[in-house]
């Protein structure tokens, strides 16, 4: 089985992807997540998570 997840879902709106949620930085680069952008995703998706970790 796959499950999909849309990362843009949890970073953007219908106008523009954000680095940041006024109190966290989600990027370490242009490219790549830190911390606070892992967070995100897992608080985005946490069904997601709790599906591939508990495998």
């Amino acid at each position: 089985m796959v499950r999909y997840v849309d990362p843009f879902i949890a970073f953007c709106d219908d106008t523009l992807c954000r680095p940041n949620d006024g109190n966290r930085l989600f990027y370490s680069d242009d490219d790549h997540l830190n911390g606070g952008g892992t967070h995100r995703l897992i608080e985005t998706f946490p069904e997601e998570f709790r599906w591939v970790f508990a495998r």
